[in-house]
């Protein structure tokens, strides 16, 4: 009799652990029911899908059979269609989101898992800019910088200079300012632009011999709309087909176009799209790049002129700063350092 109750008591134990297996759970299960997680991951400049990019998701989770906390690390690849799907994540947990590709910047976020499944829309990769070149220059202060004809100028404030370069950062050429501040830089058929700091305006230029500078003009900036007693101020601009594209107030993400001989606005963009710290402006061709510092990336925004119809981003390794762009390559200059990136 005995041995009759032995063997039923272990079929019933057999029943259970078969049922249980059959539900998909594991042997120790959580304390908490386990959901899947579903998204895609798109190139952020051309909106491709990313193939073959590792999604990882990781956090503290408790279990019931065990007293102390345990980490978990789960990580799927994503498809041909840029897919991805990680399941048994248990809900109700904090955890960290991590993508990675080669040739774009790492995505990281923090992400709730609830009691549900969870599926995340279009994620993008920041598609990095191939850099070509880098030089620091402990000598000067870049204030300023252009770009034309395989060359980028940068204006020192402290010496007041304007000094040129050629693509391998050998100085070309150097020319002084008389009773400028400078602070930004731009250029446009052979005329240079730059912040007067002193006098709050932009002053025109022509370079003669590479090494005079002879002021041609003074350019008022317009009203700020905001403060109409006040004018708006600089930090880096550029110019296209006559009209000078600034940015003001970079950490208000605004910047705005005008027009010189009227001091008109054109347009002010106060776009939350690229909330974040605005630290360069540039325009080559019909393309205006927008350079912003969102969260742990420097991304260069790219829209189509005249209609600022957004292209895509692109993400950059290295110093943020005002940005030239003259063909296919992109400077960035920072207090003291100039990276050079090629741009396709």
């Amino acid at each position: 009799m005995k041995l009759y109750r032995l063997i039923w008591i272990v079929v019933l134990i057999g029943i259970q652990f078969s049922c249980w297996k059959k539900q998909n759970n594991p042997i120790n299960p959580p304390e908490t029911p386990v959901y899947k997680l579903t998204g895609r991951v798109v190139n952020s400049y051309t909106g491709e899908k990313v193939s073959s990019a590792i999604v990882t998701i990781s956090g503290v989770v408790k279990y019931t059979n065990v007293d102390s906390t345990q980490g978990i690390n789960l990580s799927s690849l994503t498809n041909s269609d840029g897919l991805f799907e990680i399941s048994d994540v248990p809900g109700g947990y904090n955890y960290s989101l991590l993508i990675q590709k080669v040739g774009f910047s790492d995505y990281s976020a923090n992400v709730v898992v609830q009691y549900q499944d969870r599926t995340f829309d279009d994620i993008q990769l920041g598609l990095l800019i191939d850099k070509q070149a880098e030089y620091d220059f402990e000598q000067i202060s870049i204030t300023g910088i252009a770009a034309y004809a395989n060359r980028c100028c940068v204006v020192d404030s402290v010496s007041k200079q304007l000094i040129t370069f050629n693509l391998g950062f050998q100085t070309i050429d150097i020319a002084t300012f008389s009773g400028v501040t400078p602070q930004g830089l731009c250029t446009d058929s052979n005329i240079f632009y730059t912040y007067n700091i002193l006098k709050d305006s932009i002053e025109a230029f022509h370079l003669t011999n590479d090494t005079l500078i002879e002021r041609i003009q003074q350019i008022l900036p317009p009203q700020n709309p905001y403060h109409p007693d006040e004018s708006l101020k600089f930090t880096d601009f550029d110019v296209y087909q006559g009209n000078f594209w600034c940015i003001s107030e970079p950490l208000l993400s605004r910047y705005y176009s005008y027009e010189p001989t009227t001091t008109e606005l054109v347009s002010l963009i106060d776009n939350p799209l690229y909330n974040g710290s605005l630290f360069g402006i540039a325009v080559e061709a019909d393309t205006l790049y927008l350079g912003v510092m969102k969260g742990n990336e420097n991304r260069i925004y790219e829209l189509q002129l005249p209609a600022l119809e957004l292209k895509g981003y692109r993400v950059f390794e290295g110093l943020p700063g005002r940005i030239a762009v003259s063909g296919n390559r992109m400077f960035i200059a920072a207090e003291h350092n100039i990276s050079q990136y090629l741009i396709n």
